[in-house]
């Protein structure tokens, strides 16, 4: 009774960074008889307790928190090798250790090569397993990470052991945490004097970006044994292969002002899912001005985002920026997009959005936007489309001259639609002395997308944007462009996403046929007829559009 005694009153909460570490464990009672070494029958017994409170007090995150990246190796399989541990090489290498004495490679017991690593065989304290057991009072630590499985589907840590230990009193853990400091898993105590391969399942830990693994030793005031070897250590995640990185790139603002910035947003996600990529390493270039930094890597939410310094121009200038992505695991990625820069002093009309896909049949706004560079009190413009693309509805007021409350004169224009044309859209303020600083819309353009698909210019022309006393203002001109097509290839909908509501789509058009290719946006190969070539079509495109 006294040992029992002594054992509870060791059953007490240690803090790991003043916080308590939780050992949630699976309870697990394996009974087998095994014969020993010496020939004599005993009973074999893994113990896997569900435990509140084991002797575990080390500080974890804290002493690790400088480690340089975790290399990954991919395989062709999809399996990527986070860290492999065979006591061959230098050790500790990247593990971190605590404890007198605490673990370290012998070439007394190893599963396979020359060497293993053995729980009471490092530091000061540290003996020969050749002639000596454990010690008591141990609490020897062996930790790894962190390691990132935000992008695995599965991951696991194989690994053998050879376990002898005073049964219920010293044992063996092998545990996971994803802050450093609250770990759990199992726990091994008693007679394992043959070498035993264990796979630990990291599925509570899929989607974290960091992860710790812990190989823990510790051992009571009372008798001792052999303790633990271990062999063979492999840290593995799962990525499915023939996933290909998805990268945009955007800027705010867009456009900037000569010798300005902009902040770049790299976006990275799966092909598999749309989900954003952490991790991923980026390289950003650009036509003109200058990116910093030029590289990194995507965030929790798989962005990085550098800024843009434009250059000095005299004269409105677009410029291209570029940016590629890889990760172990996926496929690269690359994308671009195009920033203007304006010169310095300069008022801004533009086309907003510059551009857009729209369906067939579909309608869709352009804003005529003004950013004005000093006090202004009228804006005239024309503006030119292809007619067998698009057709004008009608030409509305936006908000840009009503600011402040004025009172403003409003002219729609002529709309032209067989020459594919809107002229003599004018406004002015009608309040004496008033004026407008601020950005805003001039005037909204309603289209409906006729059937054929293309990209027809959106262009302004005879452009003037005059001050209180009448004076012309000097302009910077950004026209834009709009596309009539699926937003991709098998998106019928133009949602976004092909998936199972086009398939329902082209499922109401069975058997129809037209007389031009792609007469209606069910008929996705452009054959003339809805059948199920248009649903290969869909399939081999589905999932989120790039």
């Amino acid at each position: 009774m006294k040992k029992e005694e002594q054992k509870e009153k060791k059953k007490r909460n240690y803090a790991i960074n003043t916080s308590i570490i939780a050992i949630c464990t699976v309870i697990v009672l394996s009974l087998f008889m095994t014969a020993s070494t010496d020939g004599e029958t005993e009973q074999k017994i893994e113990q896997a307790e569900k435990t509140a409170s084991p002797e575990l007090t080390r500080t974890i995150i804290t002493e690790n928190e400088s480690k340089a990246s975790i290399t990954e190796v991919a395989s062709s399989n999809g399996w990527t090798t986070i860290k492999y541990e065979g006591f061959e090489g230098a050790f500790p290498n990247d593990w971190v250790l605590f404890g007198n004495p605490t673990w370290d490679v012998d070439d007394y017991r190893p599963y396979t090569g020359n060497f293993s690593g053995w729980c009471a065989k490092g530091k000061s304290m540290g003996v020969d397993p050749a002639s000596n057991d454990y010690l008591n009072d141990m609490n020897a630590w062996m930790v790894y990470g962190p390691f990132n499985l935000s992008d695995a589907e599965d991951a696991r840590v194989t690994f053998y052991h050879w376990t002898k230990t005073e049964f219920g009193y010293d044992s063996f853990y092998y545990l996971a945490s994803i802050d450093g400091e609250n770990f759990s898993g199992w726990r091994v105590s008693g007679n394992w004097s043959l070498w035993e391969q264990t796979t630990f399942d990291l599925s509570d830990y899929y989607g974290e970006p960091q992860v710790w693994l812990a190989f823990i030793f510790q051992s009571d005031s009372n008798n001792t044994d052999n303790g633990t070897f271990l062999d063979e250590i492999l840290v593995e995640k799962y990525i499915p292969p023939g996933q290909t990185l998805q990268v945009s790139v955007s800027e705010t603002p867009d456009p900037v002002t000569s010798g300005g910035t902009s902040q770049v947003t790299v976006h990275v996600t799966s092909s598999a899912d749309g989900s954003p990529v952490q991790g991923a390493n980026v390289t950003v270039s650009v036509t003109g001005g200058s990116i910093t930094p030029t590289s990194g890597t995507t965030d929790s939410n798989g962005d990085f985002k550098p800024t843009y310094h434009a250059p000095t121009v005299t004269s409105t200038q677009t410029y291209t920026i570029s940016a590629t992505a890889s990760k172990t695991g996926y496929n690269p990625g690359s994308g671009n997009d195009t920033i203007t820069v304006n010169p310095d002093g300069a008022t801004v009309v533009m086309i907003d959005p510059s551009t857009q896909t729209v369906l067939p049949e579909g309608s869709f706004t352009v804003n005529v936007t003004v950013d004005p560079a000093v006090p202004i009190a009228g804006v005239q413009f024309d503006l030119s489309f292809n007619a067998s693309l698009i057709s004008a509805n009608s030409v509305t007021e936006g908000n840009l001259l009503k600011q402040g409350g004025a009172n403003t004169y409003f002219s729609p224009g002529t709309i032209d639609n067989a020459a594919g044309t809107i002229t003599g859209v004018a406004g002015a303020i009608t309040k004496p002395g008033a004026t407008v600083s601020l950005p805003g819309n001039f005037a909204a353009v309603s289209f409906t997308a006729g059937t054929t698909e293309g990209t027809s210019p959106l262009a302004l022309s005879n452009l003037i944007v005059g001050d209180v006393n009448g004076n012309l203002a000097s302009i910077t001109l950004n026209d834009g462009s709009v596309t009539v097509g699926p937003i991709c290839l098998g998106d019928v909908n133009g949602d976004g996403q092909v998936n199972v509501l086009d398939m329902i789509l082209v499922g109401q058009h069975w058997g129809e046929t037209g007389t031009t290719p792609g007469w209606i946006p069910e008929d996705v190969n452009k054959d003339r007829v809805i059948n199920v070539l248009d649903l290969i079509v869909i399939g081999q495109n589905w999932g989120p559009c790039a």
